[in-house]
């Protein structure tokens, strides 16, 4: 569980990311006549998509838990509970991975191919300028349409549910905190740019965020398991994608375009709205880099250690050992600091 410090703050943040949405809802409403505005009706699928996500994730986990029984060897020093959370995180894994890989690949190839706001740094041919309309925000953008709307309803549908299932199935995660964090501020993302149709900028957001979770938990899949090459090479897909989609390209082009090439939208939205957008995005950010660093000590476990373990998960010494062990590597970690 986080600590009292990380719910303060979280809750604090929570209050921001609740007063920004309710000023972008205001300005979207003051122009609604005006543009073509998403309808509030719009999101009512959102609330039956989420719960059937929660369903899904769920049942994914129990119908996975004998094939994880199968593949993850109990170990001597893992206690009963975080055996049994390894378990469940490898049902969650699968459930994600295949989530992100059919996603990312219809989502690409029925709509951000060919679109003119695809950049050729991620295999399209178009510009991020087309992202942005010609000087006053969503009045002057074309209509999200079809495909569009239903990719941001799946996408909105799946984060909110991911919130609701941490709530309630995984409320003992060390890294709950900085999960729900990062839940938020996506959901924040997510909603005001489809409500304020900014969704062009919002497709590669999503993009390159769906891209790089793929090695993720396919990484998550396999790192209790025997079959740690496969381990290893999901973890260099990892640090070879997050290094290049969200440490690059993420913050050096579709950042850049929504400071530098949204100027209309930034005069009509005013600085408060506007760099609420921005803020979100650098939050993204920040935890893309502290998760990456966690990346980067995997690896250094995987090729200097002979480990392959997922720090990011890693539940603390009391739960993940036995007494005894745990404290001989207590004893090892502070003599031999391992950052």
């Amino acid at each position: 569980m986080p600590s009292t410090t990380a719910v303060s703050a979280l809750c604090l943040y929570c209050a921001g990311v609740g007063y920004a949405s309710f000023a972008i809802v205001q300005w979207v409403d003051s122009r609604r006549s005006k543009g073509s505005y998403p309808q509030y009706s719009e999101f009512s699928v959102v609330l039956v998509l989420g719960p059937l996500f929660v369903i899904a994730h769920r049942i994914c986990q129990v119908m996975m838990t004998s094939v994880a029984r199968a593949v993850i060897i109990r170990k001597s020093s893992w206690t009963a509970k975080a055996y049994e959370h390894k378990l469940t995180r490898f049902g969650s894994a699968i459930f994600k991975f295949v989530f992100f890989s059919v996603f990312s690949a219809y989502f690409f190839f029925t709509v951000l191919l060919d679109a003119d706001w695809m950049p050729p740094i991620l295999f399209g041919g178009g510009s991020t300028k087309n992202c942005w309309g010609e000087g006053r925000a969503g009045d002057t953008q074309h209509e999200v349409g079809t495909y569009l709307s239903h990719f941001y309803m799946l996408a909105l549908a799946y984060h909110l549910s991911e919130v609701v299932f941490q709530i309630i199935y995984e409320r003992d995660k060390p890294d709950l905190a900085e999960m729900l964090c990062h839940h938020v501020t996506t959901l924040f993302l997510v909603f005001t740019s489809f409500l304020a149709n900014f969704v062009r900028i919002g497709t590669l957001v999503l993009f390159v965020h769906y891209v790089s979770d793929i090695p993720i938990y396919g990484a998550k899949i396999f790192v209790d398991t025997s079959c740690k090459m496969i381990a290893f090479l999901f973890l260099l897909g990892c640090i070879l994608s997050w290094g290049f989609l969200r440490l690059y390209v993420f913050p050096a082009v579709i950042i850049r375009s929504t400071l530098m090439e949204s100027i209309g939208e930034r005069e009509s939205m005013g600085e408060a709205c506007f760099m609420s957008f921005n803020g979100a995005l650098c939050v993204l950010v920040c935890l893309h880099m502290y998760w990456y660093s966690l990346f980067l000590k995997m690896g250094y476990f995987h090729l200097f250690k002979g480990e392959t373990k997922d720090v990011q998960l890693e539940t603390n010494l009391s739960e993940e050992m036995d007494p005894k062990t745990a404290e001989q590597t207590q004893c090892k970690m502070r003599c031999v600091p391992l950052a």
